[in-house]
Parts: C-alpha cells; structure tokens; sequence
C-alpha cells in the first residue's frame, strides 16, 4: 500500500461489501476501491459473490498489503486436510485478486501456493487445484485465463520436480482418474507424457554412449593385444637370430 496518499481513505463514505451465503458484511472506505470498476456513486452496498474466506483474504489486504486468512471453524482430521484446505483458499484467492486488479495480492497467493505445496503431495495439490478450475470453467475471460494458465504451469512443474525425484508414482496408469477439469486432465496428460519421452530419450542416449564406450575399449585392448604380439614376435626373432649367430661362429 502508498505510503503517501493524495486523499485520505479515512475521510471517504464506507461502503458494504457482502461475502458468503450469509452476506457478511465487511465495511470499507470507498476510497480504497478507486480500481474496483463494480463500485458506483449511487450505491454503497455490494454483494461480491465470494465465500467469506476469500472475502476476508480481500478486505484484509486492501487495509493492510498482506496476506491473512480467517482461523477456520471447521475441525479438520489432520495437519494436511488443514494445508489442504488453505491451498484452496489460496488458488481461489487468485483468481479474485486478478479480477479485483490487486497484483500485489495476486503475488502474495502466489507464494501461499508455493509455500504451501511443499508440505503436500503434488497430486493431493493435483486434487484440490483440478476442484478450483471446475468451479471457473465456464469463465472464459482474460482475467480468469491469466489465473488458469499460472497454475497450470505451476503444476506442471511441480509434477517435474516430483518426477525427478521419483517417477514410480507416476507409473500408475490411473493417475488422473479422479479429476473432472478436461482441460488440465489433458494438460497434464500431456506433459507427464513429455517427462517419461524426455527419461527414455536420456536413457537411450545413456545406452548408445555406453555401448560407444565398451567399442572404444574392445578396439584398444584389441590394439594392445595386436601390440604385445608383435612385440612377443620380434623377441622370437630376436632370439633365433641371436642364437644362429652363436652356431656360426661355433662352426
């Protein structure tokens, strides 16, 4: 946020702005929403269309510049079903960030992602990712595809690094079974399939270089051989020359 502001956000008219089923209300002044083409002279009451999860997210950074989420009310199982659910939010926060012209926040979400992936699996994250994109796959615009195609690319590298470190889990033909998002079912697909072409080329490349390797070798004990018989050829000779000498001078 500015450090120095022309007009004061604390002199400005309040405006409602509702998350969730419930409408919560959040209130904030109006001059902090300057960006936000949804907000008009004539109305200072809004309903975003957002859970209250991503509301507070919003909210939260259009006072402060950083990045908090409300301590949920729900009791999770374990730590990761908790992970789980902050990723969520998180990838959903994204897509919002985006499409209230926030970078600063769209960054922010960004490295939740990042941060919040290391901890989990990366076809758990698969999982949880594959439900945000079914939720916007009838949003078609530019804003929505910027967020797509981030976290598209986010998980294709994730699934890489996973890849590298180890590919048996990848050999379940049923990989992609549960997810339902068409788009990053291919997606993925695709470059999964990419990985395990790139392993098979390194390995035939590894294979052909070895098998140049034990050619080199043979030809050069082969040539060492040819070499100490030749050698062992001219000691004969030698030695029979020597001793024919001795006989004629015997004689």
């Amino acid at each position: 946020m500015d450090d120095h502001l022309v007009i004061s956000p604390y002199t400005s008219r309040m405006v409602t702005l509702r998350f969730g089923q419930s409408g919560k209300a959040y209130y904030v002044s109006c001059d902090l929403l300057y960006n936000q083409s949804f907000i008009t002279l004539n109305d200072n009451d809004y309903d975003c269309g957002y859970t209250e999860d991503i509301g507070h997210v919003l909210v939260h950074f259009i006072y402060t510049g950083t990045y908090q989420t409300l301590v949920s009310t729900k009791r999770y199982q374990n730590t990761r079903d908790q992970m789980l659910a902050e990723l969520q939010i998180a990838a959903e926060v994204l897509f919002a960030s985006n499409a209230w012209n926030l970078p600063g926040l769209c960054k922010l979400a960004e490295i939740m992602i990042h941060r919040l992936c290391k901890s989990i699996k990366v076809l758990d994250a698969v999982d949880i990712i594959d439900t945000v994109l079914l939720n916007k796959e009838k949003d078609n615009s530019e804003i929505s595809r910027r967020s797509k195609r981030w976290l598209k690319e986010f998980l294709i590298s994730s699934l890489q690094e996973a890849f590298d470190k180890n590919d048996e889990m990848f050999q379940d033909i049923k990989l992609f079974e549960g997810l339902e998002n068409l788009e990053l079912i291919n997606v993925l697909s695709a470059a999964l399939f990419n990985m395990c072409y790139s392993r098979l080329q390194e390995s035939l490349e590894r294979e052909k270089q070895l098998k140049k390797s034990l050619a080199a070798e043979k030809k050069l004990r082969e040539a060492e051989a040819e070499e100490a018989k030749t050698e062992e050829s001219d000691s004969l000779s030698l030695a029979n020359l020597i001793l024919n000498t001795s006989t004629s001078d015997t004689s």
